[in-house]
């Protein structure tokens, strides 16, 4: 039925079920490109992500090298002086080379709670980065699936639109021939 309402609407319209599908098709195509560049911003998102991890890993990984060369600087100025005083007195030697292993021993201590630190940071930053990601990936679910939910009831929508238009046109025809039966009953017979 709803063909043959749309036959006698498309001399005028250009055809309902023509036009209905190209809207209905242009509007899928438009979901699927915002679906594309929702996709895409989360994956340029997730190498922003990827990419700000990898600086922190690195930075901290020069501040241990920084911190570890300065731990030997140290070491090897204080070996220098007591080697420089050792003529001067052995006992003076002795101590001297307790302060440099303490100092070095606070050293390392501060160096190892540092780079703790830096590990203890890169993984927070991890654990955001990948929250911030599974966010990205579930708002692009969540709009996925209304944008065809959305799509599906339209679609729906437009197919009731249709059955209510062929009703109407079949009510209309019945009319009509209701009458045309009437015209003919009341005319008198060439009898």
């Amino acid at each position: 039925m709803g063909n043959r309402l749309c036959r006698h609407a498309g001399k005028r319209d250009g055809g309902c079920a023509e036009g209905t599908r190209a809207r209905l098709h242009q509007e899928i195509e438009d979901v699927k490109t915002e679906l594309d560049t929702s996709r895409q911003i989360a994956e340029r998102e997730q190498l922003r992500i990827d990419y700000d991890i990898k600086i922190a890993e690195d930075e901290a990984e020069r501040e241990r090298l920084a911190l570890n060369e300065e731990a030997v600087a140290v070491v090897q100025r204080l070996s220098e002086e007591s080697s420089a005083r050792v003529a001067d007195a052995v006992a003076r030697a002795g101590e001297l080379t307790t302060q440099a292993e303490a100092e070095l021993s606070q050293r390392r201590k501060e160096a190892d709670r540092i780079l703790r630190e830096a590990r203890e940071e890169a993984a927070r930053t991890i654990s955001e980065a990948r929250r911030l990601s599974e966010n990205l990936v579930n708002r692009y679910e969540e709009y996925s699936s209304e944008a065809f939910v959305d799509a599906e009831s339209r679609i729906e929508w437009l197919e009731a639109q249709s059955k209510v238009m062929d009703g109407f046109a079949f009510e209309l025809r019945s009319l009509s021939s209701i009458d045309s039966q009437v015209v003919l009953d009341e005319m008198p017979s060439a009898s």
